[in-house]
């Protein structure tokens, strides 16, 4: 991503790499092994040397016409809109640590942007360009101007707004939807024998990418759903991902950190989210945490944030 947001952007990347303290080797990782905290630290700062406010609308239209890449060889060769969607969520992974949801209703096609962490939060800039980048493939393989029904992202941007016309509500959520008109438009890049020829080999890509993802985004994954049953140990994190503990702490070295370093810093996004955005009582988020007791709740809290979860709760609503 560096390489080439860079490139395009007329950013010098070198800069980019010590102000968001990596290493050079980022730049030949074609985005492998890099988590979405990282990931979006590195947007943050390329979005900041650039520093002019046309970035996501430059970006998103920029690579919508760029050279073809797997996903959205996908998408190109589908039938329809819908159809290209749903390949593109497929293959979405293969671009970087996140995905995409869509749902087909009676109202329209709507199409969600999602983290592979959910509890990390898009920024702004990011999530505008993917819905300028959304807009702009489904105008450039449907030869159509093609206008959606609504958007959302974290903030608004008239320029945004004027490419795409459509107002933006403001959310946490990342969506765009599309009459259901505009969600049967036949793609004119539509391909399906060629298609056919090139499936196994982006499967395979899949496949190898899936086995190479990031293994602390596994686990922090994993954990979420592991820890409201109260195990937290590496040997049932190990086990949920079909490795032994072993080779488990072996990928987590690799990736310089410790089973015990990615259990606490999923422990503090989580409280961090469960504190910010829900109403749930401090027994409840202890429990849903993998706690066996509120007072450890408690004592944890005071050791990631110096107060108590009330008074975080209350810090961070008077904000």
């Amino acid at each position: 991503m560096i390489s080439s947001v860079c490139g395009l952007m007329n950013i010098q990347a070198q800069g980019v790499l010590e102000r968001a303290q990596l290493s050079n080797r980022v730049l030949h990782a074609d985005d492998k092994g890099v988590d979405v905290h990282t990931y979006f630290r590195i947007w943050d700062v390329m979005a900041s040397e650039y520093s002019k406010p046309d970035f996501p609308v430059r970006l998103g239209e920029v690579y919508a016409r760029a050279p073809l890449n797997p996903a959205i060889f996908a998408f190109s060769c589908s039938q329809n809109l819908t159809a290209a969607f749903h390949r593109l969520a497929v293959f979405k992974p293969l671009m970087g640590p996140f995905g995409l949801k869509v749902m087909k209703g009676k109202k329209g096609l709507t199409v969600e942007f999602v983290t592979a962490n959910p509890t990390v939060l898009t920024p702004p800039s990011f999530a505008l360009m993917e819905l300028i980048y959304f807009v702009s493939i489904a105008r450039l393989h449907t030869g159509l101007y093609i206008k959606p029904k609504a958007a959302s992202a974290p903030s608004r941007c008239a320029l945004i707004e004027e490419k795409l016309e459509c107002r933006i509500d403001v959310s946490r959520r990342v969506t765009l939807s599309f009459s259901l008109e505009d969600a049967d438009r036949v793609l004119i890049s539509s391909n399906e024998s060629f298609w056919r020829e090139i499936e196994p080999s982006l499967k395979r890509q899949l496949s190898k990418e899936e086995e190479s993802d990031c293994i602390v985004d596994k686990v922090k994954l994993t954990l979420q759903d592991a820890l409201p049953s109260g195990d937290a140990s590496a040997e049932g994190i190990a086990r949920r991902l079909n490795v032994s503990k072993r080779t488990l702490q072996r990928r987590l070295s690799q990736e310089s950190t410790t089973y015990k370093s990615v259990l606490e810093e999923t422990r503090i996004l989580l409280a961090k989210h469960y504190l910010d955005n829900t109403t749930l009582s401090t027994n409840e988020i202890a429990y849903l945490m993998g706690f066996t007791e509120q007072s450890s709740f408690f004592r944890a809290c005071q050791r990631w944030f110096q107060m108590t979860p009330s008074a975080y709760r209350k810090r961070r609503r008077s904000i």
